[in-house]
């Protein structure tokens, strides 16, 4: 499926009268690209949820709709990720279920949301001092983000009993985006907010050669996020996109890593509180980054559900597609043969 090279392949381009290095010359291009989305996202932190008229203004396109239900699905756009095996994830709950820190671990339950008392809060505090109404807030929104955050924990536990993947050692803990933002409407005074932190960062386990730590053979990497917010008009969430960037960012930031591959595609599971979590394939090509959102997945139920065990075996899943080629294999055969 993938491989990486010993030696670039360096390619002079007529007229210039010297060499060009073509990869890196694309991943500096790619780079360049990435920056400026992170920015102009860190900008735009005012809006939580983007569409698709307001992504393209970001080189951002949405594609197809991510198929995360079945196993060997037909893609109108490319695919660089497959459900992991189902055998895998259910030994992976087993085990989880059966460890020592169960109380801790195992599938969280929650009280239920007293919406009544929120709207009976926001009225008493509608004329307090701000500092006592941030403190309010923030303590709601940290208390729904955790939520989301013990649910994330269980499925990256489960998953990570099997799992090929490992923590992935270029994205440092101290640079990880989070945002934690509060501010009141100025027509109707109600309090809005971004509120989330990153999750897990992996990425595959390299081979057994004595080269695979610095030139890794599978540029794939997966991500999680816990987000106080949840998805309202099926757009996607800031703090997916944001993280998805950051991430494809990092993959190629390490000029020395992953040297023969054009696409370092990434997989982002987000959780939305208690209540949701979505699955997001994401790459870099013709300068735009390309985002392929799946279904709202419902993971708020008292119980490992069917949906919850899809969770586990994204967070398992496993790399496909032609990462080193510009365009999709069935593309170049076309073109093969159509070649005079």
């Amino acid at each position: 499926m993938v491989s990486f090279a010993k030696n670039l392949t360096v390619v002079p381009i007529e007229g210039h009268g010297r060499e060009v290095d073509r990869p890196r010359t694309l991943r500096d291009s790619q780079l360049r690209r990435l920056e400026k989305v992170e920015k102009n996202l860190d900008k735009f932190y005012i809006t939580t949820e983007f569409d698709d008229h307001r992504l393209g203004a970001f080189h951002i396109i949405r594609g197809s709709p991510f198929n995360i239900d079945d196993d060997d699905p037909i893609d109108l756009d490319r695919r660089f990720f497959l459900p992991g095996p189902v055998e895998d994830m259910e030994h992976g709950i087993k085990v989880t279920n059966e460890t020592d820190f169960t109380d801790y671990i195992r599938w969280p339950q929650f009280e239920p949301i007293d919406d009544g008392l929120r709207r009976e809060e926001d009225v008493n505090y509608a004329d307090a001092p701000r500092h006592e109404r941030l403190n309010l807030y923030y303590s709601r929104l940290n208390g729904d983000a955790g939520e989301g955050a013990h649910r994330g924990f269980f499925c990256q536990q489960a998953a990570e009993v099997t799992s090929s993947w490992q923590h992935h050692s270029y994205v440092g803990q101290s640079k990880r985006p989070a945002f934690y933002d509060i501010w009141f409407s100025h027509q109707t005074g109600q309090a809005c907010a971004d509120f989330w932190r990153s999750g897990e960062y992996y990425r595959w386990l390299p081979g057994s050669d004595e080269m695979d730590f610095l030139h890794p053979s599978v540029p794939h990497a997966v991500a999680t996020v816990y987000d106080s917010s949840r998805p309202h008009a099926q757009g996607i969430l800031r703090s997916e996109l944001r993280v998805a960037v950051y991430l494809l960012k990092e993959q190629i930031r390490q000029k020395d890593v992953y040297v023969d591959h054009c696409i370092c595609p990434v997989l982002v599971i987000g959780f939305h509180g208690r209540f949701s979590a979505r699955i997001t394939q994401a790459y870099v090509e013709n300068d735009n980054v390309i985002v392929r959102p799946s279904r709202l997945i419902d993971i708020d139920t008292p119980v490992i559900s069917p949906e919850v065990r899809l969770i586990v075996r994204w967070l398992n899943s496993r790399p496909v597609g032609d990462t080193r080629s510009l365009t999709p294999e069935s593309e170049q055969l076309d073109r093969r043969a159509t070649t005079p």
